[in-house]
């Protein structure tokens, strides 16, 4: 029904305020009191039909538009919404205020095509059959698949020893100088080296000059080496997170290059160690294997697509490509790594 604003209400007084009323009769409302009452009915009305246009324009199949009577209701209050969409049907040619009445390509349900009132209380002794399901307990629920990290697999299959204060500060040069390959390629050429020491010298003031000057210039020839143009041309992604199914088991991390391709994919994966390897065969077998899962999991969100897989020592700086067959032979086994 049309809301009725029968409570108290705010009358605005402009510069002396809002005066709060109680609840009047309409035979108790003067002059502002009645204004205000009347904007109030006002707005109520724009915003009950308001809202029925938000009822009809969000129904895609079925509408339903019901509603019940009071015990004093003679009839179906003309401002109702079921009065409103029944007279609007009827009004309208060749349809009919009835169970399979149409508006445009949305059915619409009214109750019976008329208001019904039930004059007998309804039955809440009645007996309802139970379905079996709801005397038992609910199934637990299958634990999902620990998500294996490919980079987690180089890390534990290297048996690498405790870090030593050089490891921790390999380590920590290691993150910065991903932090300037993924920062530095969008800078242009003759603004990288100012750049970068100053990306430095706000995120790793304790770093000495001579170190900071050391890996930016590692960093700016990988950058320049016309080898690499093409990991880091416009268009080209850094630090992607990926996640994919492989053999039933998720594979999730970051990789730090990715060049997609309408035929092909390329993923590369940058290390910052002071080794070299002189080719693919010389390669951590940790790093192959992490670099297979990578392979896989891409094969997985690209299907179709040729997926390259290259490791970037930045110490060379040396692009190491690595066989689909090498990749393959490494390929972890997924189900043995994620129950460890």
């Amino acid at each position: 029904k049309m809301p009725d604003p029968r409570g108290g209400i705010a009358i605005d007084l402009g510069d002396h305020g809002v005066l709060p009323t109680l609840a009047l009769n309409k035979d108790e409302r003067r002059g502002k009191v009645q204004d205000a009452y009347a904007a109030k009915a006002l707005a109520d009305a724009a915003e009950h039909w308001r809202l029925l246009y938000v009822a009809l324009t969000r129904a895609e199949r079925m509408l339903v538009v019901t509603g019940t009577l009071g015990a004093t209701d003679k009839d179906i209050p003309g401002t109702s919404w079921y009065r409103a969409v029944a007279d609007t049907l009827d009004s309208m040619d060749g349809v009919r205020a009835a169970p399979d009445a149409r508006w445009g390509d949305t059915r619409v349900l009214l109750s019976g095509g008329g208001p019904w009132r039930s004059k007998t209380a309804p039955d809440t002794k009645a007996q309802v059959a139970l379905p079996d399901w709801v005397r038992r307990d609910a199934p637990q629920e299958a634990r999902p698949p620990r998500p294996l990290a490919p980079s987690r697999i180089g890390v534990d299959d290297a048996g690498d020893a405790p870090p030593d204060p050089a490891r921790v500060v390999a380590a920590a040069r290691g993150r910065l100088m991903h932090s300037l390959f993924e920062r530095l390629p969008d800078v242009a050429p003759d603004a990288r080296a100012v750049a970068a020491r100053r990306w430095l010298g706000r995120h790793a003031p304790e770093l000495a000059a001579d170190a900071a000057d050391a890996m930016v210039a590692e960093v700016l020839g990988v950058l320049a080496d016309p080898a690499h143009a093409a990991l880091f041309a416009p268009g080209t992604l850094a630090e992607v997170p990926l996640t994919a199914v492989v053999d039933g088991v998720v594979i999730s991390g970051i990789v730090d290059r990715l060049l997609v391709a309408d035929a092909a994919v390329h993923v590369v994966d940058y290390k910052t160690g002071l080794f070299v390897p002189s080719d693919a065969s010389a390669v951590a077998p940790a790093y192959l294997r992490q670099m297979a899962a990578y392979h896989a999991a891409l094969g997985v969100i690209f299907p179709g697509r040729t997926v390259t897989a290259s490791l970037l020592y930045t110490a060379g700086p040396r692009l190491i490509t690595l066989e689909a067959s090498m990749l393959t032979a490494h390929k972890p086994h997924y189900a043995d790594d994620n129950k460890s």
